[in-house]
């Protein structure tokens, strides 16, 4: 699709351009194509560097870098980025961007550290109306504390992770979940956890009924 539409080679520096920076390395980081993803994002970085200014709209993309870097086993190059990503968060203050620069600092870094992080990722975005960036809170702390041998709250975790996922229809992120859930040992009974797609279709008859629904 990028080579269909001439985006694909470099880009000239304009404002656009830099916008399709983030998203076409966003793009490659998810397709798996983490080097060319990682060097758009640090392309993008360097460019915003030399004129002086960061847009803060496109803060995620440092913290996206640091994950791509990480991947590449760039690990002290990646902490260092990462840490810096979520120092431009935290005076920014934008929740969603917070939460996502926590959650990818909290996989750079780690260990108990990152298991701290990303716990204070899902309490900043609990109250966000992002859903999305709530699965990939949620499914990535509960990942990390299914590694971490904490099985009873990375299965409550990811179960949550899971329901969120479902209903975004961000069905990758769901498999996902259901994939380290079955690995912690437990076996998600429905998607979702609330509402009223966490009814059986007996329920949710007899809740139509209650509501009148379907009735002449």
């Amino acid at each position: 699709m990028l080579k269909q539409h001439g985006l694909d080679a470099e880009l000239h520096d304009s404002v656009l351009s830099r916008l399709l920076l983030a998203s076409r390395g966003h793009l490659r980081l998810a397709q798996g194509r983490t080097r060319e993803g990682v060097a758009d994002l640090l392309e993008l970085m360097d460019r915003e560097e030399r004129q002086g200014a960061a847009n803060l709209c496109l803060t995620p993309y440092r913290s996206l870098a640091a994950l791509g870097l990480h991947r590449l086993g760039e690990g002290q190059r990646a902490l260092a980025l990462a840490e810096d990503a979520l120092a431009w968060a935290r005076a920014w203050g934008a929740p969603r961007a917070l939460g996502t620069a926590l959650r990818h600092a909290g996989l750079v870094r780690g260990g108990d550290g990152g298991l701290d992080l990303l716990r204070e990722a899902v309490q900043v975005l609990e109250p966000s109306p992002s859903r999305l960036a709530r699965a990939w809170a949620f499914t990535d702390l509960g990942s990390a504390l299914r590694r971490a041998g904490r099985r009873s709250e990375a299965v409550d975790t990811l179960r949550r992770g899971l329901d969120l996922a479902h209903r975004c229809g961000a069905h990758p992120l769901a498999a996902r979940a259901r994939a380290e859930l079955s690995v912690a040992g437990a076996r998600p009974r429905r998607h979702a956890l609330t509402g009223v797609d966490a009814l059986t279709p007996s329920e949710r008859r007899v809740s139509a009924r209650g509501a009148g629904v379907g009735q002449p």
